[in-house]
């Protein structure tokens, strides 16, 4: 699922590059904006002073590029990986193309990247028509959906109810893989929510986000070095493990596990009942998350001491 919405002209800081629209434009390189992009998120107290010292990783694309670029370098590697396999899957974009409306084979990429990206972001449709279609074709089998986007939806309601009901089975055994291509913070928090909340729908950030991670140890230890070789083909793969014994993925903890699951159905009710929402999920939660310290300063989410998450109220959020 590729997303082909306007904001994909955009750097991945956000910024718009300059000389003209065509995708290899790119903006001017400022290395000391992606370095306190990278500074501003939070991390855990016991990080807190290493974190000062990390830099962007080396290697890869450079994050001042459209984010339209780096969409047509990924899909050019999976590509080469599914030409090798002898398949050929459909490509679904968010928005209508002259000449191949909302899917394509991915042979024929390149022709949907020589039109500039414009128009929303309507994800849940653009999920719900892949899921359909699958389940006309072969419904027995596993279907594992990649995701290129670069934030949140149009209609995110809609797209969480989606979200829930993927991870409750309901259309059969389908995962998704969500590839972020923003160095927004807001962005990046987002994603990394999205990661917590379901175990059938995993995510993949930008690049430096995915290395900071690993150097700060939020993540299980693994010999060597992260690549950009390694960050492009992993979400080909990523489904094919449990999602607690992805060792990219986030630590998780008792803690964790249980914060998760009672965040999951209380997002789930918010869905359902606009009173629950407004009563439990808004003024209750975020009453409950002052009273106990920011919930221990994040211990009581699993997390270190430090790094907490903030109840949407609290965020200022719609």
């Amino acid at each position: 699922i590729l997303d082909n919405s306007g904001s994909m002209s955009l750097d991945m800081l956000g910024r718009i590059p300059t000389g003209g629209c065509g995708i290899d434009n790119k903006t001017s390189p400022d290395n000391n904006f992606v370095q306190q992009t990278l500074n501003s998120l939070p991390v855990p107290f016991s990080a807190s002073g290493r974190a000062r010292f990390l830099r962007p990783p080396q290697g890869g694309l450079s994050p001042f590029h459209r984010r339209w670029y780096h969409a047509r370098d990924l899909l050019r590697h999976w590509a080469t990986v599914y030409g090798i396999l002898g398949l050929d899957p459909y490509v679904y974009l968010l928005n209508r193309q002259p000449g191949w409306g909302t899917k394509c084979r991915l042979s024929i990429m390149e022709s949907i990247f020589a039109l500039p990206p414009q128009g929303g972001t309507p994800m849940p449709q653009a999920l719900m028509s892949a899921i359909q279609d699958h389940a006309q074709e072969c419904n027995e089998t596993t279907l594992l959906l990649l995701g290129l986007t670069d934030g949140e939806a149009n209609d995110m309601v809609y797209f969480n109810r989606v979200l829930d009901e993927i991870q409750n089975l309901l259309y059969g055994d389908v995962q998704i893989c969500l590839l972020g291509l923003s160095l927004i913070r807001k962005d990046i928090e987002w994603f990394e929510n999205e990661e917590c909340d379901e175990t059938r729908v995993r995510t993949i950030e930008a690049f430096e986000v995915e290395d900071r991670q690993i150097q700060l140890r939020e993540v299980a230890p693994k010999e060597g070095g992260y690549n950009y070789a390694m960050h492009t083909y992993r979400g080909l793969v990523t489904n094919f493990f449990p999602a607690d014994y992805d060792y990219e993925a986030p630590l998780q903890n008792f803690r964790h596990r249980v914060y998760i699951t009672i965040h999951g159905r209380d997002r789930w009710w918010a869905i359902q009942n606009n009173i629950y929402w407004c009563v439990c999920s808004q003024l209750f939660c975020s009453a409950c998350f002052l009273a106990t310290g920011c919930h221990g300063f994040g211990w009581c989410q699993g997390n270190e001491c430090g790094k907490c998450q903030c109840p949407d109220m609290l965020r200022g959020d719609e």
